[in-house]
């Protein structure tokens, strides 16, 4: 009977070793899958850490890119407008050589002309209507009226072997022997005279503001010296003093010279010489030259 119990206890012993076994699977399971949790979170951890890492890098990287980028871009916008400009100055370059070629060549077909101007005397209208000189200096009261006249012989010679077209186009309240813009043709060495002259009455001469006023004392002809083809032209003007008049109060004082007298006046240039056909655009050099 010893023998028939034994087996019986000894499947109860087997029976809650069973259970106890089976009792601790579960804790095993929930100790496992924690420690399976805390590891795959260290390793998501991990990973997360090396893509924050790398995001991290690889936006600093693409930042240096983009400012690589923009500073290659503005070298890039630097060398072109350098090569730019160069282009530029090399064509201004090319085209100032090309323009004094040009206006060498039409130097040579540019006379040369010397104007002088030679002053009268100052004349006073007398109760005929003629002219006579005032040889003496006078005094007029307000009372007073007269008419004075101041003139100038102008001569113009061609120092050239070239002809030349001499055209005076500018005189202040002064009259001329030619109208203005007619033309002189002087052949190489010919020359010419023209008369100025100009009128002043003393209802123009009332004031010191009168006095001062150009037309009233300034002799400034302008004179344009060019070739037949009108090629070039070279522009001179005079500059004579004729103050003859000033006054002392009331009364009207008349010299017989001028505070600074002179006897002969050159034109002088006022402006570079100008290329008019070839400012006009036209090619090459007129036949007429």
């Amino acid at each position: 009977m010893a023998q028939d119990i034994a087996p019986a206890v000894r499947c109860q012993y087997v029976v809650r070793m069973v259970d106890v076994f089976w009792d601790g699977i579960p804790n095993w399971i929930t100790a496992g899958a924690a420690v399976l949790t805390l590891v795959a979170a260290a390793v998501a951890a991990a990973f997360a850490g090396r893509a924050a890492h790398w995001t991290k890098r690889q936006a600093i990287s693409a930042a240096l890119q983009h400012e690589t980028g923009l500073e290659q871009l503005a070298l890039a916008r630097d060398e072109a407008r350098d090569a730019k400009e160069t282009g530029a100055a090399q064509e201004a370059s090319r085209k100032r050589a090309e323009r004094w070629q040009i206006e060498s060549r039409l130097d040579q077909v540019a006379p040369s002309v010397v104007a002088r101007a030679r002053p009268g005397r100052l004349e006073i209208r007398d109760e005929s209507g003629d002219w006579v000189d005032v040889s003496n200096s006078l005094e007029l009261n307000e009372s007073e009226s007269a008419v004075f006249r101041t003139t100038a012989v102008i001569t113009v010679k061609n120092v050239s072997d070239r002809i030349a077209r001499v055209a005076f186009v500018y005189s202040a309240n002064g009259v001329m022997s030619v109208r203005s813009g007619d033309e002189l043709v002087l052949g190489p060495g010919e020359e010419a005279n023209v008369s100025w002259e100009r009128t002043v009455s003393t209802f123009a001469l009332q004031t010191e503001e009168d006095l001062g006023r150009p037309q009233n004392w300034l002799f400034d002809v302008e004179v344009w010296i060019r070739d037949p083809g009108m090629n070039v032209r070279d522009t001179f003007k005079f500059n004579g003093d004729f103050r003859f008049f000033r006054r002392d109060g009331s009364r009207l004082l008349v010299q017989t010279e001028p505070p600074f007298p002179w006897t002969e006046n050159v034109a002088a240039p006022t402006e570079p010489r100008r290329y008019e056909r070839l400012e006009a655009g036209l090619p090459g050099i007129s036949p007429a030259s």
